[in-house]
């Protein structure tokens, strides 16, 4: 069984958000899901804090780089989000989503 972990992603955003905020996370879940690399480091601001599920945190661009390299790499990569979803702006154009979510993924044949 997969457990579910804390996803923490701090968006700098350059135009106002409203209706969008709300959906931040299922952005992110649809990127990762669906999108190549480049759409799903769109989403971090250059200076964003990361906390991954598989590896200690990482503090630069070129770190989330490799990271989502990694993990797009896995076959059957799927994640998704579950009902305590929460995006809050902080200041400004910056906002934090964060909740729960299920990784899962193939690994020699069985779902992980």
């Amino acid at each position: 069984m997969v457990m579910p972990q804390w996803i923490k992603i701090t968006f700098k955003v350059t135009n106002t958000m409203n209706k969008e905020s709300e959906t931040l996370l299922d952005k992110w879940v649809r990127k990762v899901n669906h999108g190549g690399l480049d759409e799903i480091l769109s989403l971090y601001s250059e200076t964003a804090s990361f906390f991954p599920t598989f590896c200690k945190e990482l503090k630069s661009s070129d770190d989330r780089e490799l990271y989502f390299k990694g993990l797009k790499s896995k076959s059957g990569l799927k994640v998704e989000t579950n009902d305590d979803q929460m995006t809050k702006c902080i200041a400004g154009n910056i906002w934090l989503a964060y909740g729960t979510y299920t990784f899962s993924y193939a690994e020699n044949d069985q779902v992980v």
